[in-house]
């Protein structure tokens, strides 16, 4: 209710993160025939540096989302109390009278 568009950028985050992850998933499968000795440190980088990027950022957006939750419940719980302590307190008012 109040966290939706935090929960819509979470979920992207987490979407992103598994992009990223078989994005490097996919580094591995395709093969390269290359001559140059960077580019081959390059290509071997993105085999690392994405799949493990995109595990990093898919772990926080999943601890985010249930941080999220959480909150939502632990708000929704703050809320029903307060309405039983005004409903407790209109009654010893209205008993007074």
């Amino acid at each position: 209710m109040y966290y939706s568009t935090t929960r819509k950028l979470v979920n992207s985050m987490i979407v992103s993160g598994i992009v990223l992850i078989i994005y490097g998933l996919l580094q591995y499968l395709t093969s390269h025939d290359l001559s140059s000795e960077e580019l081959v440190s390059v290509f071997t980088i993105k085999r690392l540096v994405f799949p493990i990027l995109g595990i990093i950022i898919t772990s926080i957006g999943y601890t985010l989302l249930k941080l999220i939750s959480e909150i939502e419940d632990q708000a929704l719980s703050v809320r029903e109390e307060l309405i039983q302590l005004r409903k407790l307190v209109q009654n010893g008012l209205n008993d007074k009278h």
